[in-house]
């Protein structure tokens, strides 16, 4: 994965150069480590932090605004004494001393294809808190990095030439990397670019011009323009596109900035997916209501007849068969702890709520596909680099939703929800560990517990709160049919489905995940279907 940022031993030089001039006696009050985020953080007084945001698509340090918050650790507040950039090598070292030895040092390492920071308390010596975990603490704490020539001591011309004349042809700009201080993938093609090879002696001796020169000459920053994106740099590199900044801090500002909106701008697409895949699930549902709307007819028959026919119901039937009005047969089922009187008004009162949402469901239909062609106006702008205030208002609320900041994540629930036709709520289980967890703490004892027979599958659970009564036949025929499609025997014809309340189940001890015990169970036939599932699922929160 290509880096947003590339970083040098020169890059790290000037980077600390300046942080060095813009935080002389500056005093430190705190700092943070953001694994998460891959983010370490210095607060600095009068509410300023510097910021080393070191994951890998990224690789930013910047100056910015910030106090301690949730996650901080405060400090009694020294002021820092030193920041550096040790001879040829990648990092950034800040120096905070205090009396009695409570000082510390602060070191950034972008060496590695990890990138890390960590932080060394003087007075132990040793790597006390990092942003990642590294290699080892010699690897990390290591001051002798700086190794190739040129690093600590003079690199005269004579040697320059001695050393690289010496090198093989075939692998001519390789052998430089490992043998020259303050050589870089960077940097190299401008360093080399006058020399032909280890025997072209006038074009290495323009090239260790060109080398002095990067090495001793006082930064200039630049951005540049490279494969992987902006590169800032302390050197032009001879390159006439490069464009000169005021300095490599704010350059870096500017490129954190717009990487910021350009995640926001992700973001705000992938929010709008999301409503729109929401939104069209809606659609699919209300259309399928509306293909219900013949049951309001069928049910307000059924009534009419059943209440002109009371003397010919017997109490506790749960099915009969009675002539309707035109001298045909009619098969009416029944809820068996109601009167047939009751059995009609509940299917009256049915019969209406299916007459009021048929009427609601064409309006609900045309403001639903309104909705969808205004996403698709606002993902128009979206794409153009626009991002309307709503848009924020959405990904900032998507972002609370995922993670609070100082807050853990909620926990997410161990079951789908669903809602069957007669408005009681089904729970179905989502993995083996998940089921033992919805059976034993999200549900109580009298609910409905179901499980297809025989094979592997979810726990369902039909919310039911009357001990003395069972839900309607429809109610549990629905639910039955997600255990059925939630099961192994999805693909059957017929699926067998036990059922009871659930203080009647038991998790037998040392038993797998998701096996039950279970008494008292009966049992319905029922066949699995994906539109059950669908008309009965229950949209996320938050759709609009």
């Amino acid at each position: 994965m290509s880096k947003a940022i590339r970083h040098d031993a020169l890059l790290a030089r000037a980077l600390a150069a300046e942080l060095r001039a813009a935080l002389a006696d500056d005093v430190v009050e705190g700092y943070r480590f953001d694994r998460d985020r891959r983010i370490a953080t210095l607060y600095l007084a009068h509410d300023r932090a510097l910021r080393f945001d070191l994951h890998p698509e990224r690789g930013h340090v910047t100056l910015t605004r910030g106090r301690p918050g949730p996650g901080s650790t405060r400090l009694a507040g020294h002021r820092i004494a030193e920041i550096a950039a040790p001879p040829d090598e990648r990092r950034i070292h800040l120096r905070v001393p205090a009396p009695e030895g409570a000082g510390f040092e602060w070191i950034v390492d972008f060496t590695t294809n990890r990138w890390n920071a960590v932080l060394v308390w003087a007075h132990e010596g040793r790597a006390a808190q990092a942003l990642l975990a590294p290699t080892s603490s010699r690897e990390l704490l290591s001051q002798d990095a700086g190794r190739r020539a040129g690093a600590h001591a003079e690199l005269d011309e004579a040697r320059w030439m001695a050393l690289l004349s010496a090198l093989p042809s075939a692998t001519f700009a390789r052998e430089v990397l490992r043998t020259i201080a303050y050589t870089s993938s960077l940097n190299i093609g401008y360093i080399l670019e006058p020399a032909t090879g280890p025997h072209d002696r006038e074009g290495l001796a323009r090239a260790y011009a060109r080398w002095l020169e990067l090495v001793h000459k006082p930064p200039a920053p630049h951005l540049l323009a490279r494969p992987w994106g902006p590169q800032p740099y302390p050197h032009a590199l001879g390159e006439p596109d490069a464009r000169p900044v005021p300095s490599l801090l704010e350059v870096i500002r500017e490129l954190r900035r717009a990487g910021l909106r350009r995640q926001d701008l992700e973001e705000a697409r992938s929010e709008i997916a999301r409503r729109r895949q929401t939104l069209e699930r809606r659609i699919e549902r209300l259309r399928a209501q509306l293909g219900r709307a013949a049951d309001s007819a069928r049910l307000q028959r059924a009534a009419d007849v059943l209440l002109a026919s009371l003397h010919r119901v017997p109490r506790g039937a749960e099915r009969v068969e009675l002539k309707d009005f035109e001298g045909g047969g009619i098969t009416i089922d029944l809820d068996p702890t109601l009167s047939a009187a009751q059995n009609a008004d509940r299917m009256y009162e049915e019969a209406r709520r299916l007459r009021r949402a048929t009427q609601r469901i064409p309006d609900l239909l045309d403001a639903t596909a309104r909705e969808i062609e205004r996403l698709g106006t606002v993902l128009e702008r979206v794409q153009a680099g626009e991002l309307p205030e709503q848009v924020r208002r959405w990904v900032r609320r998507r972002r609370r939703l995922e993670k609070e900041p100082g807050r853990p994540l909620p926990a997410p629930l161990p079951y789908r929800r669903y809602r069957t036709s007669g408005g009681f709520e089904v729970r179905v289980g989502k993995s083996a560990r998940d089921n033992d967890e919805l059976t034993l703490h999200h549900s109580s004892p009298n609910d409905i517990w179901m499980h297809a027979r025989g094979v592997a599958g979810s726990h369902v659970v039909l919310r039911w709160a009357r001990r003395d009564q069972v839900p309607p036949e429809r109610d549990l025929l629905e639910a039955a049919a997600l255990a059925a499609w939630f099961s192994r025997a999805r693909t059957s014809k017929v699926v067998p489905v036990d059922w009871t309340r659930r203080r009647y189940v038991r998790k037998p001890r040392k038993a797998p995940p998701g096996t039950a015990a279970v008494e008292r169970a009966e049992t319905l036939f029922v066949e699995p279907g994906a539109d059950v599932e669908r008309r009965l699922r229950v949209e996320d929160e938050g759709a609009i």
